[in-house]
């Protein structure tokens, strides 16, 4: 499985190839309460939080060194952004994947137009959940950002095919248009892509979907971006999302939609080393995922 691991405004650095059997151990807080007439109610705090460790044999000194590098902290503190291209993994934050339901609320959108707002809706309406994204436009919406939602950005290795998707309706007639910008370490925008543009209705659920290739490139940043088209918006009209997802290397979104994961923000806590023979490592390596 191609791993990759770096800082968030550095550069994401390729690991050797880890042996099947990664743990990804979910642990998410809770508090049990006893009540008095018997029962029991439990309480949850956030999403909760993974420990992932990977294994590895016979690495050369230099693949170990990747590894050691992170271990005692000479690429900086971190958190570092933890990056698997080839799982069926949805890179969005939960909360955006599935239109605000994760948190009861707009975490992670962003309204770029003057005007405009997001809501989380608890609507009747849904494919993931019970809640849905409700974007409010303003009629006639004018100025370089007029009509744009973006979300949170995620770590992608350049050069890596991304697809992006999700699922709209309208108040009214409206013509959507999904895609991204590509994002630097250093913030400047790389290029865009975006799928032509497609009239979205209050007649169910549509589908849009875009796939592009980062640019080359040791970290790029991958910014959803959805527009609507100005000169459609001739009335207050309300944008509803639901059911996100964005895969890497090219893999279509899955029939049955899954929640976003993000990108895990971790730091390595733990390294272990036997040393079979001379020059050649056996180990594993622990990250925890913080924030």
């Amino acid at each position: 499985m191609p791993l990759y691991v770096g800082r968030w405004g550095g550069e994401l650095i390729a690991m050797p190839d880890p042996l099947p059997g990664v743990s990804a151990t979910m642990e998410r807080r809770h508090g049990e309460h006893q009540l008095l007439g018997g029962g029991r109610v439990v309480e949850f705090a956030g999403a909760g939080r993974r420990s992932y460790t990977f294994r590895w044999e016979r690495l050369t000194d230099d693949e170990y060194a990747a590894l050691e590098h992170f271990h005692a902290g000479t690429h900086g503190p971190g958190p570092l952004a933890l990056v698997s291209t080839d799982t069926g993994w949805n890179y969005l934050p939960a909360n955006v994947a599935s239109g605000t339901d994760a948190r009861g609320d707009t975490t992670g959108w962003f309204p770029l137009g003057a005007g405009e707002t997001v809501a989380s809706d608890p609507a009747p309406d849904t494919i993931a959940g019970r809640r849905v994204l409700a974007w409010s436009l303003p009629a006639n919406p004018a100025g370089p950002d007029a009509a744009t939602l973006a979300t949170a950005a995620s770590a992608i290795p350049g050069g890596t095919r991304y697809t992006l998707t999700a699922h709209a309706r309208a108040s009214r007639p409206v013509t959507l248009s999904l895609g991204g910008d590509w994002v630097g370490n250093m913030g400047a925008v790389l290029g865009s892509f975006a799928a032509p543009a497609v009239a979205i209705g209050a007649a169910g659920w549509t589908q849009l979907t875009v796939t592009a290739t980062a640019p080359a490139g040791t970290l790029i940043r991958a910014m959803p971006l959805l527009r609507a088209t100005p000169s459609t918006v001739t009335a207050p009209t309300t944008v509803y999302l639901d059911a996100l997802s964005a895969t890497y290397d090219g893999r279509p979104a899955p029939a049955l939609w899954r929640p976003g994961r993000g990108v895990p923000m971790v730091s390595l806590t733990e390294l272990t080393d036997d040393y079979p023979w001379s020059d050649v490592h056996d180990c594993t390596a622990t990250f925890v995922e913080v924030g």
